[in-house]
């Protein structure tokens, strides 16, 4: 059975840091390395 996992785009994670009053530069590093993690997660989950 296949479970349906939400899909979170760097460009969300980006939106949801800089609405929660991150600076745009460091915001865009965090969400970067989110992205990337969450993706090496993915891969090592299969």
């Amino acid at each position: 059975m296949l479970h349906s996992q939400a899909v979170i785009t760097q460009e969300m994670v980006l939106s949801e840091l800089v609405k929660a009053g991150i600076n745009r530069d460091i915001a865009t590093d965090l969400s970067y390395r989110y992205y990337k993690k969450s993706l090496l997660l993915k891969i090592l989950n299969i």
